[in-house]
């Protein structure tokens, strides 16, 4: 677009001409670069605001285009925090988890619900064959007493600029900055796809900011009257 931005350039009559650059995801990430491109055009200032944009360059190059690039995050959202050392950590916290005390808590809380049906003794029957399954055939499949965990990688992509992340406080979002070694793990969460959505995520979380900004449950964007929100 060199010969469309001279022209416009030609057309405005001033020395520079300032650019915006907006995109969700993976056009977040296509959107820093360009800014980062069209920045080493004299005539041209660009800057970029990126919403879940991917774990895409070296801390130190974040740091770098702080100016230049604003990256939004909203709460769990994973694609900010993936990176190849990020999926190997969370796989091997999933596979070394001993998920086992929970599952013998929910077994013996559903057999003591049956409490009209069935008697104590029954449960404390049922529940010895519960522990001797998870004795004898399950935990030794996760729990490896002999074994030294693998050590963990060190996470070396993040996402661009200055970070702001959004998060739920538990009755509403809360908001602040963040350096972009925050977004180095991911959080394992029952959101942590939707919150990257477009529909699920991000729509849901500035209409729930202009929501309390305005104290209006009603409140709704111009634009949604558009769209199948």
């Amino acid at each position: 677009h060199g010969k469309l931005l001279k022209e416009l350039l030609r057309m405005s009559g001033k020395k520079r001409i300032k650019l915006k650059l907006y995109g969700h995801s993976l056009g977040a990430s296509a959107a820093t670069i360009a800014g980062i491109e069209l920045n080493d055009e004299k005539h041209i200032d660009a800057t970029v605001v990126g919403f879940g944009c991917p774990a895409m360059c070296t801390s130190c190059l974040s740091e770098k285009y702080k100016d230049m690039v604003l990256t939004v995050v909203n709460d769990a959202d994973m694609i900010p925090r993936m990176s190849g050392a990020s999926l190997y950590n969370i796989a091997n916290d999933v596979m070394e988890y001993d998920w086992t005390p929970k599952a013998r808590r929910d077994t013996e809380q559903a057999l003591r619900e049956l409490r009209f049906w069935i008697g104590e003794s029954e449960v404390r029957t049922a529940m010895k064959f519960v522990d001797k399954v998870i004795t004898e055939y399950i935990r030794p499949g996760i729990v490896k007493d002999n074994l030294q965990p693998p050590e963990r990688a060190e996470p070396v992509l993040f996402p661009p600029g200055t970070l702001v992340h959004f998060y739920r406080d538990g009755s509403s979002i809360s908001g602040s900055y963040a350096p972009c070694t925050f977004f180095g793990e991911i959080d394992i969460s029952r959101t942590m796809i939707d919150d990257h959505l477009i529909k699920k995520g991000y729509h849901r979380l500035f209409l729930t900011l202009m929501r309390d900004y305005h104290d209006d449950e009603h409140f709704a964007f111009e634009s949604d009257k558009d769209f199948d929100f």
